[in-house]
């Protein structure tokens, strides 16, 4: 095998563990699937590629399937996502409350990681070979392929900010395909995370919490000393934050807060689903019991 043929094919092998080559789906979804990643490697191009998304999109699509898939395993509800992991509820969850959307909103703004610490394992998402990969894979025209891989080496080159939710996703993609190979095939071909189980979603975490230096190494092995410490503690922190930052979400009023008069359009969901003040969109004015003590201490 040539030596540039054998390097796509490992960028291939390598990027389909995080999410990406699925993603590339969403730019050619007519794609018929291939049994082997060599024969997706060697099918024909199309003739006349169509792109039904753009590659910044369907890297849009693969942090937002992620997102909604954690939200889903949080507080799992009625959603396609709780449908997949096999755990789900009779009530709304947090797809239905907005915490996948809150998480893109929030990871870039409000998460303590610097560009400095990114940008190594940013460009290391964005060059890495592997020599084995999971199978059957989706077989998608070289085009499409290679819109997404270009997108995404454009966001992670130069000195743009790096977009941590797009870099988040991808390794809880990265780890999804540890725990279990075939999660590359689903319902959401943008992310292996969310076609997991909930079972298997509580071991990725289990996993991005407990062996954060493990993956540190398995990203990006060149990485040195203090820089590979620091990122090892920042996997750890995303382990155990991204869960509670997504329950908060979910009982936050972020999915129906209307910013320009700064009131909710409705009653948000967690309201509901924590029984919180029956019947109201606004918070009470205050609580009955403490009335009369401003001057009438007591």
């Amino acid at each position: 095998m040539p030596d540039l043929e054998r390097r796509l094919l490992g960028r291939r092998q390598f990027l389909v563990q995080f999410g990406v080559l699925g993603a590339s789906l969403l730019v050619a979804p007519t794609a018929a699937r291939a049994d082997s990643l060599t024969e997706a490697l060697t099918a024909p191009r199309a003739a006349a590629p169509a792109p039904a998304a753009d590659p910044g999109a369907a890297l849009h699509v693969l942090s937002q399937d992620t997102y909604r898939g954690l939200a889903a395993w949080v507080v799992p509800g009625k959603d396609p996502y709780s449908v997949a992991q096999g755990e789900t509820s009779p009530t709304p969850g947090g797809v239905e409350a907005g915490a996948g959307e809150f998480l893109l909103y929030g990871l870039d703004r409000y998460v303590p990681a610097s560009d400095e610490m990114l940008r190594p394992v940013a460009q290391a998402l964005a060059t890495g070979v592997s020599s084995t990969a999971p199978a059957p894979l989706p077989a998608v025209p070289l085009e499409a392929f290679t819109a997404v891989d270009d997108e995404l080496q454009a966001l992670f080159a130069g000195d743009r900010t790096v977009p941590i939710t797009l870099v988040v996703a991808m390794l809880l993609n990265g780890l999804a395909v540890q725990v279990d190979p075939a999660s590359v095939a689903g319902p959401f071909p943008a992310s292996p995370y969310a076609n997991l189980s909930h079972a298997g979603k509580t071991e990725a975490f289990r996993r991005l919490e407990e062996d954060s230096p493990a993956i540190a190494e398995r990203i990006d092995g060149d990485l040195a000393e203090p820089m590979r410490s620091a990122f090892s503690g920042v996997l750890g922190l995303l382990g155990a934050s991204l869960p509670n930052f997504a329950a908060f979400a979910v009982y936050s009023e972020f999915a129906v807060f209307d910013r320009a008069t700064r009131t909710a359009r409705e009653r948000p969901l967690g309201w509901t689903l924590s029984n919180f003040a029956p019947g109201r969109k606004t918070p009470p004015n205050g609580h009955a019991e403490f009335r009369g003590y401003h001057r009438g201490l007591r």
